[in-house]
């Protein structure tokens, strides 16, 4: 089942479709850095996704692959972000299905958990399809990482704006 969900992931951003996707709560605040990027002239930063259902979504932005979701800011507004991605076509090799350089070292990833390179970095893996996170030091930090997987029946929904939107 993770196999072909993730197998639909990667054809739904390839083919330039809108994705939904379900976020965890296994990111902690309290153990993860803000990180922050600049992407389509808007500065952008979070600590860690906000968890819900279709509380994220894959999508493609004039080629490109993006993850839309909301940043969950303890002191402040959530916000919607969006981090660009590039796809790892070698992610055989050491699970990073797409990733992503911000700033001050941090990078972001998404692992591919039905590879098995990915579930040495996390014991999300045998949670999730997809599991995304934070890697600085080299390191991918188990503190910030947080589960992605599709609603039921999401390939077949169309494009419709994010939940979030609507009460930003």
């Amino acid at each position: 089942m993770k196999v072909l969900f993730a197998l639909a992931v990667l054809l739904a951003v390839a083919s330039c479709q809108v994705y939904p996707m379900n976020v965890g709560n296994e990111c902690s605040t309290a153990a993860c850095s803000r990180s922050y990027w600049y992407f389509n002239n808007t500065n952008y930063n979070y600590t860690c996704p906000k968890a819900g259902n279709s509380m994220a979504r894959f999508r493609s932005v004039q080629g490109n692959y993006v993850l839309d979701f909301v940043a969950y800011n303890a002191l402040a507004s959530d916000a919607a972000v969006t981090i660009p991605l590039i796809y790892n076509p070698n992610a055989s090799q050491n699970g990073l299905q797409y990733y992503s350089a911000l700033q001050q070292g941090h990078n972001f990833a998404i692992l591919n958990c039905t590879l098995a390179a990915a579930r040495q970095y996390t014991n999300l893996c045998s949670k999730h399809a997809l599991v995304g996170g934070k890697i600085y030091n080299n390191t991918f930090q188990n503190g910030c990482a947080f589960g992605l997987d599709a609603p039921r029946y999401a390939f077949l929904q169309q494009e419709m704006p994010l939940e979030f939107e609507s009460s930003i």
